[in-house]
């Protein structure tokens, strides 16, 4: 009745009833470690992501997790992003880049970590995001980690002068 992480613990003077104690535990270990393997890690990426500001998405054949940042930048709700395609939710100009980029990067090719997308939400809005990705395994898939960070317009220093020399606006930038 116990898990599979408990470990025979019994002393005895009996040879045959010690090899077979240290042959229980052993498969009880190999046993352990298999289940810990085939345990789906969905879970803590999806845990993970739901917390934090930037753009989460998982994508193996096609998007296997988004948070709800990611889903707010294309103006859709996780459910309606979720089993698409990246190369399919970008213009048509960036979707070869997207769709080279995670094939090479799932088959371990060298090919640029970062790179940068624009996202078009219905309405027209658009952001521009970088785009970083690691291979991991997501429930039993290879897939890519993809983290996007907003690139926001900043003003130069330039346009700033007209604003007044040293003003706090320009210390600030």
């Amino acid at each position: 009745g116990g898990s599979l992480r408990t470990k025979i613990d019994l002393q005895t003077d009996q040879p045959e009833l010690s090899v077979l104690v240290t042959a229980v535990n052993h498969l009880l270990a190999r046993a352990g470690s298999v289940a810990d393997r085939a345990r789906p890690t969905g879970a803590p990426v999806s845990a993970l992501g739901d917390r934090v500001h930037e753009a989460v998405l998982v994508h193996g054949s096609a998007i296997r997790y988004a948070n709800p940042q990611f889903a707010n930048l294309l103006g859709r709700r996780v459910d309606e992003v979720v089993g698409r395609r990246l190369q399919d939710l970008v213009p048509t100009e960036y979707a070869e880049l997207v769709a080279d980029n995670i094939r090479r990067r799932l088959a371990g090719e060298p090919i640029a970590e970062r790179y940068e997308v624009d996202l078009v939400a219905p309405g027209g809005l658009t952001s521009r995001l970088e785009l970083a990705s690691w291979p991991l395994e997501f429930d039993s898939e290879h897939a890519l980690l993809i983290i996007g960070v907003e690139v926001l317009p900043t003003q130069t220093v330039q346009a700033l002068q007209g604003v007044g020399g040293r003003s706090l606006a320009r210390r600030a930038l």
